[in-house]
């Protein structure tokens, strides 16, 4: 989601950096200074991506039903998952965030 939003802003990413569960969005060392709206519309593209998966995931559950086993309970893991804690929790101001993102550049 981070690298497609960052990708239509012009001001693509150029990796990732993984701390355990965890991962941090790499910019360019050179990169100019943005506007604040180009930083919340890459910070927005995590979560809107989770919650879409998230959706498709809770879908799956639907059309599997509660009978549908081991399918039932993945699908239904992968949209608790994505929702809540992917898609809601990155609004979260916790200083990692995509929600600390969006707080620091919300007004400038």
């Amino acid at each position: 989601g981070h690298a497609l939003a960052a990708r239509r802003t012009g001001f693509p990413m150029t990796g990732l950096r993984f701390w355990g569960i965890f991962s941090t969005s790499l910019w360019p060392a050179g990169e100019p200074a943005l506007p604040g709206r180009i930083h919340i519309r890459r910070a927005l593209g995590g979560p809107i991506a989770s919650i879409l998966v998230g959706v498709a995931a809770l879908l799956v559950a639907w059309f599997a039903g509660s009978d549908g086993g081991m399918l039932w309970w993945l699908a239904l893991f992968a949209a608790a998952d994505n929702l809540l804690l992917l898609g809601l929790g990155a609004f979260l101001p916790l200083g990692f965030t995509d929600g600390s993102t969006i707080l620091h550049w919300w007004k400038r």
